[in-house]
């Protein structure tokens, strides 16, 4: 596939029973409306509750999401764990699935370097076969994806792009600015009151 993901990936919302299971049915539901107004769809991810997920119900909504869009549009799962370990177990069961692409949230809690978060993602990409986004989202994980780390870690062949939840235009425009000369890494915005800028 080409490294392009581009336009509205919809970070779709993960239904559950009133017992608190994964509800699947309203999940393809939701599938389907998105695809008829966006270009794609990440699921399991901050919006997915993927924190209130096991892995089992992970793989499911994974699951679920490329069986509805059945290749019509970009899939991108989120596969991000607290360690670099289970975040590659739950990857190499969500690659076989047939998503075009997994998103990878920093590790929380512990605060983490730079160099650090590098040898992190290097290890997750150089592991899978699916192409990979950095997800840098601070407020939530008490760790920053800085833009020349965003940088470094384009050079890996197998990492393609970084989804920005900072929720600012600096980190955004810092993140652009600094990958602008290299072809094929996609800066995605996720908050909805940046989206004019993420337009731009």
């Amino acid at each position: 596939m080409s490294n392009s993901i581009t336009g509205v990936l919809t970070a779709i919302v993960t239904p559950f029973t009133a017992e608190g299971a994964v509800n699947i049915p309203p999940l393809k539901q939701q599938v389907q409306r998105q695809l008829a107004a966006g270009n794609g769809i990440f699921c399991g991810g901050t919006n997915g509750e993927f924190f209130v997920l096991n892995e089992a119900e992970k793989v499911a909504v994974a699951k679920a999401c490329v069986e509805e869009v059945a290749g019509r549009a970009p899939v991108v799962a989120h596969i991000g764990e607290v360690s670099t370990r289970e975040t590659i177990r739950l990857g190499k069961q969500i690659e076989q699935l047939g998503v075009d692409a997994v998103s990878v949230i920093t590790p929380w809690f512990v605060p983490l370097k730079q160099d650090e978060l590098i040898a992190h993602y290097t290890t997750i990409a150089d592991a899978l076969s699916v192409p990979v986004f950095l997800y840098n989202i601070p407020a939530r994980t008490g760790n920053t994806i800085e833009p020349q780390t965003a940088r470094a870690l384009a050079q890996h062949p197998n990492i393609i792009g970084v989804k920005d939840s900072a929720g600012s235009y600096e980190s955004l425009k810092g993140f652009l600015d600094a990958v602008r000369d290299i072809a094929d890494f996609n800066v995605l915005n996720g908050p909805d009151s940046l989206i004019h800028q993420g337009f731009v």
